[in-house]
């Protein structure tokens, strides 16, 4: 058996719509992941009224947000990002408060729901803040 590197016309004619099925296949397989929420974090606070306590909130959830993003804890030690972490709402695009029911077997019986606090960051305003 002899192998050949070029094949002829004929081949491709006869083994062409098998290949284009192929390199479709492939083509099509291999998209890359989307990634969401990149810019989103949630933390746990105490009320949903205090306004103190949301500012503290937005803190959190960016440093939480940025070493997500990041993926590097000594990114929030960066004395720029220090400035922003302590006026955080300017990079804030949306919040919400939800109730979570804690799911910790261990929970006292009749401990309420927990306020979550869900921060959107927008994406330009942290992508600056990083370059």
């Amino acid at each position: 058996m002899k192998f050949r590197l070029f094949c002829t016309l004929r081949d491709l004619v006869r083994h062409g719509p098998l290949l284009v099925v192929l390199l479709l296949t492939v083509a099509l397989s291999a998209r890359a992941a989307e990634v969401t929420g990149l810019y989103e974090a949630a933390v746990t606070v105490t009320s949903r009224d205090d306004q103190r306590q949301r500012q503290q909130g937005f803190s959190v959830a960016m440093r939480e947000m940025l070493v997500k993003l990041t993926g590097r804890n000594d990114t929030i030690t960066n004395p720029v990002i220090e400035r922003a972490l302590s006026s955080p709402q300017s990079y804030v695009e949306t919040y919400a408060y939800n109730s979570v029911v804690p799911e910790d077997p261990f929970a006292q019986p009749g401990q309420g729901p927990q306020i979550q606090l869900q921060v959107s960051f927008f994406e330009t305003g942290v992508q600056q803040l990083l370059n």
